[in-house]
């Protein structure tokens, strides 16, 4: 979609310049009328790739068609429809930005940048997407967070529809209550919480013993691997503790095959 997207506002921009040329050089009735369509083809191909660009990125289909990709986004409330994606999730801190915690905010957002793929013109279709969003108070793009992007991104968190979401996975039965953070929340297919979320496959990941920079990475890794795997085995995995700290390291190294010999699930 992306080469497509390109290629047909490229062939609508020559359209409509060369349609001015005409009319900057045209002397006659005929070549003026000639001029108008050519304006009129380049205007409607613009339009047309456009059309077709959105149908693509924000179309409802809720099983994947292509390889599963797992991408992030920074987004504010209601940006993006999570139902149009194959799973949604979310970074989910329970307690606000503040002195004491501010250094771990800014090592999960690094992470959250360097181990999920951004939104892009060559992204497939959200159906193939396993989307992680960082919940800000606004609504946004990744171009704003260019400079400085941790430090924006932790000063504008939402940590309103952050709590919704942990009561959420609480009310699902996750024992995340009295830990201290974050937590990866994810459902399959995307939902919102507040309507019909109650059925989906859910799956969550406690990073509350989670310090150094290398394990919150490795732990993104993981997270990326576990969001493509069958969302039958989600709802069995309980959150993941200190007990389950070293499970997760396994499946770093072990892959899928880490359900088989843990015998989780199914």
């Amino acid at each position: 979609m992306g080469l497509f997207f390109r290629r047909s506002v490229i062939a609508g921009v020559f359209f409509v310049l060369a349609g001015c040329n005409g009319e900057g050089s045209g002397t006659g009735g005929n070549s003026s009328r000639g001029s108008e369509a050519l304006i009129a083809i380049g205007l409607v191909v613009g339009v047309t790739a456009l059309d077709a660009l959105i149908d693509s990125q924000f179309a409802s289909p809720i099983e994947a068609d292509g390889e599963l990709v797992t991408t992030r986004m920074f987004g504010g409330r209601n940006q993006f429809e999570p139902s149009n994606f194959w799973s949604y999730g979310v970074i989910a801190f329970p307690t606000g930005l503040n002195r004491r915690n501010a250094e771990r905010y800014l090592l999960f957002c690094e992470a959250f940048i360097a181990g999920l793929d951004p939104i892009d013109f060559d992204t497939p279709r959200p159906n193939n997407q396993a989307l992680t969003v960082w919940p800000v108070r606004d609504r946004v793009t990744d171009e704003i967070y260019t400079n400085d992007t941790c430090s924006k991104a932790a000063e504008g968190y939402d940590i309103v529809e952050s709590r919704k979401i942990i009561n959420f996975a609480v009310r699902r039965g996750r024992q995340l209550d009295d830990r201290r953070g974050p937590f990866l929340i994810a459902t399959h297919p995307g939902a919102d919480i507040r309507q019909n979320a109650d059925e989906t496959a859910l799956l969550t990941f406690d990073l509350s013993d989670y310090d150094n920079p290398d394990e919150i990475d490795r732990a993104i890794r993981v997270w990326s691997s576990k969001l493509r795997s069958d969302p039958a085995k989600w709802n069995s995995i309980e959150e993941q503790s200190r007990s389950k700290k070293g499970m997760w390291r396994l499946y770093d190294t072990l892959g899928d095959s880490a359900d088989d010999y843990l015998q989780i699930g199914g």
